[in-house]
Parts: C-alpha cells; structure tokens; sequence
C-alpha cells in the first residue's frame, strides 16, 4: 500500500460517523412533539391537552406520537429535560464553585433563583398540574433533585462520605423550600414580594449549607 493509499485509509478510518437519515427524521420529529406539547400546555394546562392535539399540532399522527412516548407525561418529562434541567443544573454549578457564600452572595443567588420561576412561571404551574394527577411524574421530580445535589460536589465533601446520604437530604429540602417560596413570590399577595421571599429564605440557607459537627441525630442520641 502506497503512502496515498494508506493517508486515505486512515482518514477513512478517522472520519466521524454521520447520523443515518432515519435517526435525523426521528429527531426533528421529537422535537416538533415537544414544541407542540409545549405550546399546548402552556395555552390549554396539562389535563385538557390531548395527545391527539399534540400530534395534529406537531403534523404528525397518533401512531408517530406513541412511537417516542408511550404516555403524555413522558412528553413532559422530555420538555423539561431539554428546556429547563440545562439552567437549572447550572443554578446549583455556580453555587458549589462559591464554596461556603457570604450571605450577600447567597442571597444574589436566591434572587437569581426566584427569577427564574419568574421567568418559567407557567411551565412550572404546568408541571405542578402534572404532578398532582401523574405519579410517574412525582418520581422524575426525585430524579431532578438528585441531579441537582450531584452538581455540588464541594458541599457534600465538607461532610464526608459517613454523612453523605444526610447531607443529600438536607440539600433535597432546601430546594423544595425554594421551589415552594417561590410560589409566594409570584403569587398574588401584594404583602409578599420577591425580596421578602429572598430575605426569608437567606436565613433557612445560611444554616442549611454549613456541615455541623455531627448530625443533630447523632447529637440527640449522643445527649441520651
């Protein structure tokens, strides 16, 4: 083999392998169910959304439908995952890499993490529709937790590997908490605005993110 020959093999052998027609099909019509299903949700609410109409929206059939989800809060979980996980993640990134925050720090951090409910404010009523008639759902919200707690690799060290699993859900309550006071911060009480809310929530954090010296189990026990 001459050195032409052998330079076209390996550029042959090196060349990245390009997506098939049929998998670039499936994956424009994925993300037309998904613009469909959101637009739908977002005008109608989930429980009066057909999957019949996110397919008719989206110019596809019920059959082409059921061949990427098998029940329509799956199309949800899909929105979520593509749309709002990415920033959400990257929310709880940027408050590990400030290690232990001041409270100015942390309180910028809660008021950027209430304008993004601001911002996501009917989606995020939409998957709280979901979830009171889905359980499935229930359970993708443990999974999103999870994923949130795995982006703050420097708070769960300063508890170490023996109180892992009590920081995790010490970090799974706090967020709930946010989610749930964020409800009050775009809700309708004229009393009770973002900054309120912000200033609330500063305290619970404050405490929440620093590792006691032993857990207040322990300390109970220990006290006994």
């Amino acid at each position: 083999m001459d050195i032409l020959e052998q330079t076209k093999s390996s550029t042959k052998r090196a060349a990245p392998r390009r997506e098939s027609l049929r998998a670039l099909q499936k994956k424009e019509t994925l993300q037309l169910l998904t613009r469909a299903a959101s637009h739908l949700f977002l005008k109608k609410g989930y429980a009066n959304t057909t999957i019949e109409e996110i397919a008719s929206r989206a110019g596809a059939s019920r059959a082409t439908f059921y061949l990427h989800f098998a029940r329509k809060w799956q199309v949800l979980r899909q929105i979520a995952e593509d749309m709002h996980l990415p920033e959400s993640l990257e929310f709880y990134r940027r408050l590990d890499q400030m290690g232990v925050p001041t409270r100015e720090e942390l309180r910028a951090w809660l008021l950027d993490a209430i304008g993004y409910f601001e911002r996501h404010k009917k989606f995020l009523d939409v998957y709280r529709e979901a979830k009171s008639i889905e359980p499935e759902i229930g359970r993708h919200n443990i999974e999103f937790l999870r994923r949130c707690v795995d982006q703050m690799p420097q708070y769960l060290a300063r508890w170490g590997t023996e109180r892992e699993a009590y920081a995790k859900l010490r970090l799974n309550m706090l967020t709930i908490q946010l989610h749930d006071a964020t409800m009050l911060a775009t809700g309708d009480d004229p009393e009770v605005n973002r900054e309120l809310v912000a200033d609330a929530l500063l305290e619970y954090w404050t405490v929440g993110l620093q590792a006691p010296a032993v857990p207040a189990s322990t300390a109970c026990s220990a006290e006994a």
